[in-house]
């Protein structure tokens, strides 16, 4: 094997250690997080940021791809800032927290003005995908393809007052640049808002809340074996 060879393996050793380290728990249920329509995973989620269960770890190569998505939302960023939009730079207002500091989000940006016909403010949320996820977004929506980031997107719009949504999305692969316009569903929100706290009032009395049904969703999730083995 050559110098250069083992340099590499080296160099992705130390990387891995920076991402394995960093990825921390959070003590709190963030946006991204309440758009399954499982509520015990959800539950299995809070109960793991209580530090109660644990969670099978990501190993860093995921973790780095996680990461791509904030590198690609900065790149876009400036290219839109370029183009002639202005964003919302005030942090306060980017922000939210409910049910007692237990929920909270943070918004990749707020769009005040811009070259797009669209009625400002508006919210703008930004992720990066491989190319058959992108088209597969595109001729679907998002509410259909990507449940979980229209979950988001209506909660971010209902803590901020907003009426719409420019949900950006780029192409890993190919670079292209993809939006949909997002229209607020405030009964939609609220729903997802009481079952967070519905979430949160079930781990207060130690209750689990009902299983899913859905054998298929269970088999992909990160609490199957801790939810039906009766670790927890």
């Amino acid at each position: 094997m050559s110098s250069l060879r083992v340099l590499a393996m080296s160099l992705e050793n130390i990387i891995d250690k920076l991402f394995v380290e960093s990825d921390k728990r959070r003590e709190y249920i963030g946006a991204s997080a309440v758009g399954n329509p499982c509520l015990r995973a959800i539950q299995f989620y809070w109960l793991h940021l209580q530090g109660r269960v644990e969670k099978p770890a990501f190993e860093p190569r995921i973790l780095r791809i996680f990461d791509r998505g904030n590198v690609y939302e900065e790149q876009i960023r400036k290219w839109m800032l370029a183009s002639g939009f202005v964003f919302e730079t005030d942090d306060t207002k980017l922000q939210f927290s409910d049910l007692d500091d237990k929920f909270k989000g943070h918004v990749d940006g707020v769009l005040l003005e811009g070259p797009l016909n669209l009625d400002y403010p508006v919210l703008w949320e930004c992720k990066c995908l491989n190319d058959k996820n992108s088209i597969k977004l595109e001729q679907q929506g998002l509410k259909t393809c990507k449940p979980g980031y229209y979950a988001q997107v209506q909660l971010y719009m209902y803590y901020l007052e907003l009426k719409s949504c420019l949900f950006t999305w780029i192409s890993a692969d190919t670079m292209k640049i993809y939006d949909e316009v997002v229209v607020f569903d405030k009964a939609f929100a609220k729903d997802l808002i009481d079952n967070v706290a519905l979430v949160l009032e079930y781990t207060g009395k130690n209750k689990f809340l009902p299983r899913n049904q859905d054998k298929f969703r269970c088999r992909y999730c990160d609490y199957e074996k801790v939810c039906f083995t009766g670790e927890a």
